[in-house]
């Protein structure tokens, strides 16, 4: 299969607990993520820092010190951010299977279930590998955890 020279490609580092430790476009810069007990609590993209403030499995803030701005956030019994309080007052919808509509994304790292998708391609990386597509509403390869196959 020959290789396109101008397709986009994402790099993705791991850590040793195989959770999503980086990932960098080509001309951007690398995202670093940090988590606790499986959940994201900060990102870092250069000089930009993301801070999710939780308690248990509730989500309460984000928190950008750079830009100097708190957003409270309102989510659902599943996680998903549904309302978000920055300096104004914006709302998420997803369809059953995720998909965020363009005209209405809230400025927030997390959506649906409380998951952060992929800036490029708007998928899920769920379980920090395997990539779910809320448009065709499947996952893009079959689970290697699987016990079927």
């Amino acid at each position: 299969m020959p290789i396109l020279s101008n397709a986009i490609r994402q790099r993705y580092r791991y850590t040793c607990l195989d959770q999503l430790a980086s990932g960098e476009g080509a001309g951007q810069l690398a995202v670093q993520r940090f988590y606790q007990q499986g959940r994201l609590t900060n990102e870092v993209q250069g000089q930009n820092a993301w801070a999710i403030l939780q308690v248990g499995d509730e989500l309460l803030a984000q928190r950008n010190p750079a830009l100097g701005t708190t957003s409270l956030l309102a989510t659902d019994v599943q996680r998903s951010v549904s309302h978000v309080l920055g300096p104004t007052l914006s709302q998420a919808r997803y369809t059953p299977y995720g998909q965020n509509p363009a005209n209405s994304a809230a400025p927030c790292l997390l959506g649906f279930t409380g998951e952060r998708a992929e800036p490029m391609t708007g998928h899920y990386l769920l379980g920090s590998y395997r990539g779910f597509n809320p448009l065709l509403m499947r996952f893009n390869s079959p689970d290697s955890f699987s016990p079927f196959g």
